[in-house]
């Protein structure tokens, strides 16, 4: 019959809170209370925990004997702390029920055995260190209760189970002294849910399982007799042992130690405790049993060992006669198989080996013959030499001492007799190349002198070519350069570069002649195809490195060294440079004899251009031809500096003509020739100031009033025109002579400049007053010097790309300059704009200042105020932007009104009252009448002034 725990059995509804026998202590928690138990009413022994919280200082529910530190703590927790909780742990306690009785008994049985042993020994305090070592075992089995429990796990029998003398007399039954004295019984009625099970259930699977059953008795019964070795399985050995290995783990350490040795002292007296064991007749006799026992353990291991290979032992014992009697048949058979070997050596071997001894005997004697007759024939080496060098024949020379070397080399290498030959052949090699380079050398530098003359023979028939084919007159009293001289640029020209074509013709001509000693030499040395090119890019090498039969085996047959051979190259080189460079020299001559006169500087840029770009050909070809960049004698150096020359001039002569233009400048509106303006609508396509040819070549008689560019007009000065010319040729200069692009673009910074600043000083600082003998500045001219300085400053962002793309990186920075220039013109534009300002501001001043509020009516101050204003906007309305004009108006319009209010105040008037106020009135009229509106030819330059009495009426 099952039942279940009642929980109001005994329990306060909340034990911690105080303790039963303590009842003055109060707890706030149930660890606190716990805590109270552990240290207050709890007995400790060894490693078993006693609980004391009971009648008679004894807890019922908790065995006499203790338990370990995990189960008094689960013991608190259910019967002290929260008894109604022991119901969540019903489940657990049921699973873990036989594990925890079979581990509690086996700790009982060891403590009981122990127990014995200390009453035969008296060792108490051993026992007691034996007992806490197995209840500490006790308690590590009891931390394994997680792990689920099978029928594999039972240690014990149900009758040992239910017999545990460790709850005593005071359970009833199984179930109470499980669950403790608050178990009851309940009938439980079956449930409906569960069928009554019969043995008809099982007959499906007893017919399933019998064929199974069946074949495996058969499987073990045929398995019976196999005898399976131990060693096959370890694990199962060790675990059959492990009993046994728990054995010997009892003896002491110091006994299994490699260095156990009873004639050390300190090793005996470990083994030997005298002073325990002296003190009395049992201690002595416990330690001589303690000592059998371990005899005892190592006897029953040994004999052990011994039980468990007895079997190998036996089948080793009775193998070992079957292997002596195969060892002796196998003895006889090796001297057999020997005594055969030895006579079939005798008859089948030794007279075959003396056979190929002859052979091999008769070859080196073959061989002794062969060198022999070349030994012979070496003797002939030098007499046939001499004959060979009597009839000049070097080449066969060398040859044959090229071939005797190569035998002393390979075939009589070693040789005693022949040790001095090699040295002496050398020698005569040696003597031959030098007779070979001194004629080669003669030959070279008699063929190679004539180039030289050459060149000056080309350059005087070319020079007087042209001069006989220009009929100058005087040629009988001049000289031919004096005649050169008078050829114009575009003859002088044609002859530069003829004088170029019959100098690279010559030079060509060297250059294959060169060539072919070059490849001669090359071959002469051995060299292959690979060798020649590192020859040819005159690469330092270490000629001697490479020994003449290395040569010999590489490129071929070797007649000169390939030290000597890379010497003739180099020369040869450096006679094709030296030629290049008197060629060279030779042209400058030309132009510095042409150059007299100031004839280059004269030039226009495009004339220096064709001339640059003839010599630039010429020495291309020269640095192409010679492999490098000619740098001493160079007609491009000569150039260089006559281009300096010729950019200084260039300069100077524009400078010069527009400080001369700005002194005469009278600050007039200029006609723009019609080709100018055609010029600057192609630089505006184009988006670069350069010349066109067809605007260049055209002559157009049709002037205009002004220059038309991108939808506005600009009228400006003749020097601001000269201006724009002069910046176009700078521009068409760079195009022509791009190298020179720095020196250029200072150049024309400079000539904008000097403009800027010009200009400034003669109309902002009156200098055109003294120097032009302008009576006054008046607004037109300044609105001209405004219109000038606006096309320039819509030019220079042309002028700034136009030359970044010649400018190198580093001279890129040259461009601020321009950048400057610009913001100094648009400084200078906002100052001409202040200077009209203050111009129309100082005659509007000067008329209303006359104003007087009297008849006649209009009066004589707004006659005049009118007259001024029409002449002003008619001086400036074909001149200025119409925007630009139409915003000087508006501010105009807000002096006239300002100039007005101050007369106003002035005179004390604020409010008009009377004839005042018709007087003004009139005047206002008028002014509106004659001012409201001012129109030009132009179109879009209308401006409007309004002025009514409110604008003018101060109010107090």
């Amino acid at each position: 019959m099952l039942g279940r725990y009642d929980p109001s059995a005994n329990i306060s509804a909340v034990p911690w809170k105080s303790c039963r026998i303590c009842k003055e202590e109060q707890f706030r928690s149930p660890k606190d209370f716990s805590s109270h138990l552990k240290m207050v009413h709890c007995r400790r022994e060894g490693g078993s925990y006693i609980c004391t919280y009971g009648p008679n200082m004894l807890c019922k529910n908790l065995p006499l004997e203790g338990v370990s530190g995990k189960d008094y703590d689960a013991h608190l927790s259910r019967y002290h702390i929260a008894p109604r909780a022991d119901l969540l742990l019903d489940k657990q306690r049921a699973e873990t029920h036989y594990d925890n009785q079979t581990d509690n008994l086996e700790a009982l049985t060891v403590t009981a055995e122990q127990k014995v042993r200390d009453v035969c020994t008296g060792e108490s305090k051993q026992g007691q260190n034996q007992k806490e070592t197995n209840l500490d075992a006790s308690h590590s089995r009891e931390c394994k209760k997680d792990k689920r429990w099978t029928i594999y796990d039972a240690k014990v029998n149900m009758a040992a189970l239910l017999n545990d003398p460790r709850p005593g007399k005071r359970q009833a039954d199984f179930f109470t002294k499980t669950w403790g004295v608050g178990w009851t019984y309940l009938d439980l009625t079956p449930s409906p849910e569960i069928p009554e099970v019969t043995i008809d259930h099982f007959r499906s699977y007893q017919k399933k399982i019998l064929p199974r059953i069946a074949k495996h008795e058969s499987v073990q019964s045929s398995l019976a007799d196999v005898k399976v070795p131990i060693d096959t399985f370890p694990h199962l050995y060790l675990r059959a042992h492990d009993k046994h290995s728990q054995d010997v783990g009892k003896i002491p350490s110091i006994f299994h130690s490699p260095t156990f040795d009873l004639s050390n002292s300190d090793m005996f007296h470990q083994v030997f405790p005298w002073q325990d064991i002296e003190t009395s007749q049992k201690s002595q006799k416990l330690y001589q049993e303690k000592l059998s026992h371990y005899l005892d353990i190592v006897e029953v291991q040994i004999a052990r060992q011994v039980a468990l290979k007895s079997d190998a032992f036996f089948h080793v014992m009775s193998s070992h006669e079957e292997l002596q009697s195969r060892l002796a048949a196998c003895t006889s058979t090796i001297h057999t198989l020997r005594s055969k070997m030895r006579e079939l050596s005798s008859r089948l071997i030794q007279n075959p080996l003396r056979v190929l001894t002859h052979s091999r005997k008769r070859q080196r004697l073959q061989g002794i013959a062969k060198k022999l007759k070349l030994m012979s024939t070496l003797h002939q080496t030098q007499p046939t030499v001499q004959i060979l060098l009597s009839s000049s024949d070097y080449v066969g020379a060398l040859d044959i001492i090229s071939t005797a070397q190569e035998v002393l080399q390979k075939e009589l290498a070693g040789v005693l007799s022949f040790r001095h030959l090699g040295s002496q052949l050398t020698e005569l090699e040696k003597a031959i190349n030098t007779i070979v380079a001194n004629e080669f050398l003669s030959f070279i530098t008699q063929d190679l002198n004539k180039p030289l003359a050459e060149v000056s023979a080309a350059i005087d028939e070319t020079v007087i070519s042209y001069v006989s084919a220009s009929d100058t007159g005087n040629s009988d009293n001049s000289t031919v350069a004096d005649q050169m001289r008078t050829l114009n640029f575009n003859k002088w020209l044609l002859l530069m570069d003829d004088i170029f074509h019959n100098l690279l013709i010559v030079v060509n001509r060297v250059k294959a002649l060169c060539e072919l000693m070059r490849a001669l030499s090359c071959e002469a040395a051995g060299l292959d195809e690979e060798q020649r090119s590192s020859v040819e890019e005159n690469d330092e090498r270490e000629a001697d490195s490479r020994s003449p039969t290395e040569s010999q085996e590489e490129g071929g047959q070797m007649i000169i060294t390939e030290m000597f051979a890379d010497k003739i190259c180099r020369e040869l080189r450096e006679l094709l440079i030296r030629i290049c460079e008197f060629a060279n020299e030779r042209c400058s001559k030309v132009i510095t004899a042409r150059s007299r006169d100031l004839f280059i500087e004269k030039l226009s840029s495009h004339e220096f251009f064709s001339l640059t770009s003839s010599v630039e050909r010429f020495a291309k070809s020269c640095d192409q031809i010679c492999g490098t960049k000619i740098s001493s004698n160079s007609v491009r150096g000569c150039l260089q500096g006559y281009n300096i020359r010729f950019l200084n001039k260039f300069h100077e002569e524009r400078k010069n003509k527009l400080n001369l233009l700005l002194d005469n400048e009278r600050w007039r509106p200029a006609d723009v020739p019609g080709d100018f303006q055609a010029l600057l609508t192609h630089c505006e396509l184009c988006e670069q100031l350069t010349m066109s040819d067809e605007v260049a070549d055209s002559d157009s008689p049709v002037t205009l009033a002004h220059i038309s560019l991108a939808n506005r007009r600009f009228v400006i000065v003749g020097s601001a025109l000269a201006l724009v010319k002069m910046t176009i040729e700078y521009c068409t200069c760079l195009e022509d002579l791009p190298k020179s692009a720095p020196d250029i673009l200072s150049k024309l910074t400079e000539i904008i400049k000097l403009f800027n600043s010009r200009s400034s000083q003669l109309v902002l600082g009156a200098g055109a007053l003294r120097l032009a003998g302008l009576k006054t500045i008046t607004a037109k001219n300044l609105a001209l010097l405004q219109s000038s300085l606006e096309l320039m400053l819509h030019y220079l962002p042309l002028i700034r790309g136009q030359f970044s793309v010649y400018l190198t990186e580093s001279k890129a920075l040259m461009l601020r300059h321009l950048d400057h220039e610009a913001e100094e013109y648009r400084q200078h534009i906002k100052v001409v704009r202040e200077k009209t300002r203050e111009i129309a501001s100082g005659m509007i001043d000067s008329c209303v200042n006359q104003w007087e509020i009297r008849p006649p009516m209009p009066s004589l101050c707004f006659r005049t105020l009118c007259k001024q204003l029409k002449k002003f906007y008619e001086a400036l309305c074909d001149v200025i932007e119409p925007s630009q004009l139409q915003q000087l108006f508006r501010d105009v319009n807000l002096i006239v009104r300002g100039k007005l209010k101050d007369r106003l105040s002035a005179l004390n008037i604020s409010l008009l009252t009377g004839p005042q106020q018709g007087l003004i009135m009139a005047d206002i009229a008028y002014f509106t009448e004659n001012c409201s509106t001012l129109v030009s030819t132009q179109k879009g330059s209308a401006v409007n002034l309004t002025l009514t009495i409110n604008d003018i009426i101060v109010s107090r």
